[in-house]
């Protein structure tokens, strides 16, 4: 009798944990849908600049930086979003960390846009 007992709380319990990580599962997967829908959006701009030919050498070598960072990001949001996870906390722990690193390349691709913004208006003034 005792043992029922304990293996259904052990199953509430394991039931409670399952609906936890999948809950967060679910925000990271919300997350990295947001990050590769801004990394498509700037890929998709920053073509334009691109094809023009109208980009000094530094332009250019930040409009690479721009398409590299963003590119790495949605591959990894990508990663993220399409394999099917297993709710564990390592998964959770592997997908923060990807999702970190592709914040700190979006930060990057940013910085990168604002000094691109900055070097056009240097020329153009």
């Amino acid at each position: 009798m005792l043992t029922d007992n304990q293996n259904r709380r052990d199953l509430e319990l394991n039931e409670h944990q399952v609906k936890d990580l999948n809950r967060r599962l679910g925000i990271l997967d919300h997350k990295c849908s947001a990050l590769l829908e801004l990394s498509s959006v700037v890929l998709a701009l920053n073509i334009i600049p691109a094809v023009s030919g109208n980009l000094s050498d530094v332009g250019s070598l930040l409009s690479a930086i721009i398409s590299v960072t963003f590119l790495v990001s949605s591959l990894l949001s990508l990663f993220v979003l399409w394999i099917d996870w297993q709710p564990t906390e390592q998964v959770v722990e592997f997908r923060t960390s990807i999702y970190r690193f592709c914040i700190f390349l979006t930060a990057i691709g940013l910085t990168a846009i604002a000094a691109l913004m900055l070097n056009s208006l240097h020329i153009l003034g």
